[in-house]
């Protein structure tokens, strides 16, 4: 029976002053929510605290893929925090030897790029290669593929990371990743990159999740009142400012609503104003700042003297003397 740590090591060396040897083969994640159906026993075993896997479609709609799915008891900016954490990799990931961020930069889009240089090991094979990080925010979201201006051990490899928020501490996480070496390498190599790499990841994120999130918990119980009141309603700012803008709708006008009472006079049936818009002149939209409403003076209940002016003399005086001034335009 042979053994792992007789079998020579591979002769590749990655090269950051040359270009990959293509530009891709694998299908690349797209940034947003996971095409996954997840049944009532897959609920059930996620409340329970268990991660299930999953496959999945590419976007080619070709290949399939496995996904993983974990729910966190931490909020999703903490889970993040820990994906996001690159340069940490070597103390939170089993087999990361050492990661180096050679470029960080923000898009025009809204995204933030990271690429980094990954130095790992895999039983005795020792490999490197160079991935491209895009991360959106709104959507919390990460891809991630090798970066092709360099070349890598790795003949290619993609991912993908995205959290679902179950709640203000509680997480859904979605993770996948597929990967293809170059040359041989024997079966166990395969395995560690593959399937178990997958659970592998939802691991680690969970247990380095907990343990931020338990120090976030400490230090925020040692804040007083005041100081926590401001936090909490600058985290449901920021909250509301990474959330997609609600749709644009449209309520009527009081103001026409009135014009329309006024002109139908005093013996009109009585209703309430209009539920939907009517016309494009009693509409106005509602986004951003609005501008004030314009609320048109009732008409005043008659007094008894102008009740009692039809029967004349000095009762229509008097009725002439108290009345009401006219409703204005």
């Amino acid at each position: 029976m042979w053994s792992v740590a007789l079998l020579p090591a591979v002769a590749y060396a990655a090269n950051d002053k040359a270009p990959h040897f293509h530009q891709g083969k694998l299908a690349p994640y797209e940034i947003g929510p996971p095409s996954l159906m997840l049944s009532s026993d897959d609920e059930t075993e996620l409340r329970a605290g268990n991660p299930i896997m999953q496959t999945v479609v590419a976007d080619d709609s070709c290949t399939r893929r496995l996904i993983m799915v974990r729910d966190i008891e931490a909020p999703a900016q903490v889970v993040m925090g820990r994906i996001l954490d690159i340069k940490n990799y070597p103390r939170m990931v089993q087999g990361v030897d050492r990661v180096r961020n050679y470029l960080e930069a923000s898009n025009p889009d809204g995204t933030q790029e990271v690429r980094s240089v990954y130095d790992i090991h895999v039983l005795h094979f020792k490999l490197r290669y160079f991935m491209k990080h895009v991360y959106d925010p709104a959507q919390r979201c990460l891809v991630f593929h090798l970066d092709y201006e360099r070349q890598s051990d790795l003949d290619d490899s993609v991912g993908y990371w995205f959290l679902m928020p179950q709640g203000r501490s509680t997480t859904r996480v979605f993770y996948s990743c597929d990967t293809k070496l170059r040359g041989w390498f024997p079966a166990p190599v395969y395995n560690l990159l593959g399937k178990a790499a997958l659970k592998q990841a939802t691991t680690w994120v969970h247990g380095e999740s907990l343990k931020e999130w338990a120090l976030v918990q400490q230090k925020h119980s040692a804040e007083g009142a005041p100081k926590r009141f401001f936090r909490r309603m600058q985290e449901a700012w920021d909250d509301a400012q990474t959330a997609k803008p609600l749709p644009e709708f449209r309520v009527p006008s009081l103001n026409d609503w009135l014009e329309k009472r006024r002109a139908a006079g005093p013996g009109a049936r009585r209703s309430s104003p209009p539920s939907q818009p009517v016309g494009t002149g009693s509409e106005r939209a509602v986004s951003g700042r609005q501008p004030p409403l314009l609320f048109t003076r009732m008409p005043r209940p008659l007094s008894r003297c102008q009740r009692e002016g039809a029967r004349g003399g000095a009762w229509a005086a008097r009725a002439a003397a108290c009345a009401p001034p006219p409703l204005c335009s």
